[in-house]
């Protein structure tokens, strides 16, 4: 008989974040709310028009960048 191998026990480890590292958990909770805002990008771009996507996508991004550089300046 082959020796139990221990890749089932890591993988379980992993999935419950308790394993080495954060764990797959985490990660695939973070995947609902991007699945949520990827949908609601496809109902947005259904009923606005394309320039009015695209100016509501890049004024997203815009605002984002902006909070992302102003919370680095002030930390």
């Amino acid at each position: 008989m082959f020796p139990p191998s221990p890749w089932p026990a890591f993988w379980l480890g992993a999935i419950a974040c308790r394993g080495r590292g954060r764990g797959v958990g985490g990660g695939a909770l973070a995947l609902v709310p991007a699945l949520a805002g990827m949908m609601m990008g496809v109902r947005l771009r259904r009923l606005a028009s394309k320039v009015t996507f695209r100016r509501l996508f890049f004024g997203g991004l815009l605002v984002l960048g902006g909070a992302m550089l102003l919370s680095a300046v002030v930390v």
